[in-house]
Order: C-alpha cells, then structure tokens, then sequence
C-alpha cells in the first residue's frame, strides 16, 4: 500500500508540474485572450485526469505549431 501511495503522490507531483508548466506555455504562446483562457480552463478541468491532460497538450501543440 505504501508503493501504490508513493506512485500516486510521484504521478501527482509529475502531474502538478506539467499543468504548470503547460499554462506558462499558454501565456508565452501569445494567443488571443479568448483562446489562452479557455485552454486553460482546459487545463484545469484535467489537471486530476492524466490522459484528458494528454489529449489538451496534443491540442495545444497543433495550435502553437
């Protein structure tokens, strides 16, 4: 039980700092207001859900491509 613990507090930890460092990519990315609130919106409805988080970072990457 203390692995299953420690896994999930390392996948949160990993987790936390990608949502961070995604909305400093969203303000760097110098889109519309509008379009950099609602992804972050995004962000943060899939800040608990790892694979929802995934599918807003592929999204991000093809707008700012």
């Amino acid at each position: 039980a203390e692995a299953a613990a420690a896994e999930a507090a390392a996948a949160e930890a990993e987790n936390v700092v990608s949502v961070e460092s995604v909305s400093a990519a969203i303000d760097e990315a110098g889109l519309d207001p509008t379009t950099a609130e609602t992804l972050k919106f995004l962000l943060q409805t899939v800040d608990d859900n790892p694979e929802a988080l995934q599918v807003v970072l592929d999204q991000l990457n093809d707008i700012t491509r």
